[in-house]
């Protein structure tokens, strides 16, 4: 029985240090083209690409493979809580999850994390598939227009 016990203790302190491993990412300070900061993983590198998904098409696209992370970065007049909740609904209609925190939207769309925000005529959307959703929701917390 002291065997067990001790062997019991051990597999949940080893599962208590590797939880508390993946889940501590090193976060840096990075600036996006003058449009806005954001703290990011330290070993993220951004390629800017246009983005080409669908209703922010007329968005920048930055991505990291290193993290399998997007950002898409849209300033437009027509940016507004209607384009965000419409973003949302499509999502949701694809079977996400959504939960609202503050300003920001969390979506669990089965294996991608995404957060979508915005602030008067910008929005930003930030997903991966390799950073949690409180990974995400710290950076997404950093933003400075």
């Amino acid at each position: 029985m002291k065997k067990i016990l001790t062997i019991l203790m051990f597999l949940a302190a080893f599962g208590l240090i590797m939880g508390c491993a993946s889940a501590a990412v090193e976060l840096t300070d990075h600036d996006f083209d003058g449009h806005f900061s954001m703290k990011v993983p330290k070993n993220a590198t951004f390629k800017l690409t246009n983005s080409s998904d669908g209703l922010l098409s007329n968005g920048d696209t930055y991505h990291d493979s290193a993290n399998n992370l997007s950002i898409v970065y849209v300033m437009d007049a027509d940016v507004n809580d209607s384009l965000v909740e419409k973003t949302v609904k499509e999502l949701k209609d694809h079977g996400a999850d959504v939960t609202k925190k503050d300003n920001l939207n969390l979506i669990d769309a089965h294996g991608l994390n995404v957060i979508i925000f915005q602030k008067d005529m910008e929005l930003l959307m930030i997903d991966s598939t390799e950073l949690d959703m409180d990974t995400l929701t710290t950076m997404a917390q950093s933003v400075k227009f």
